[in-house]
């Protein structure tokens, strides 16, 4: 289980942080809960609009003992100084850096282009297709 965070979330609690009238000590900086690996999987899948289909592997014996099973940031502290921004859920972050990744990819689903000698071309991606690779 992980605390998955979402990037302006994190921002925006730093920009808290920093401009909070005596502030001392630390903050925790997270969503406050923790969420499956599995879960991001399936955020993924579902904002891609492909099936699901997760494959199991086995702990790497190099990490059992040294791996942190769960990680879930107490922002008890933070709230209590005044930061009540709601936290992305992991499937809107999700949506989000994914649509984020595909404008910033390349051409456009069913966009008109000029090639480089002059000729229209279309390039095309299926429903929900990134150049990221799932299986």
């Amino acid at each position: 289980m992980r605390d998955f965070v979402f990037v302006e979330d994190v921002l925006n609690m730093i920009e808290f942080a920093v401009e909070y009238p005596g502030r001392t000590g630390i903050l925790n900086v997270g969503s406050g809960r923790a969420r499956s690996f599995l879960d991001l999987a399936h955020a993924c899948f579902d904002t891609l609009r492909i099936e699901r289909n997760v494959e199991w592997i086995e702990m790497p014996d190099s990490l059992r003992g040294r791996y942190q099973y769960w990680t879930e940031a107490p922002l008890h502290k933070i709230r209590s100084l005044g930061f009540s921004t709601p936290t992305t859920s992991l499937e809107e972050g999700v949506a989000r850096t994914l649509s984020t990744l595909e404008k910033s990819s390349g051409p456009k689903p069913d966009q008109q282009r000029q090639s480089e000698n002059g000729t229209e071309g279309r390039t095309r991606f299926g429903a929900g297709e990134l150049p990221l690779k799932a299986h």
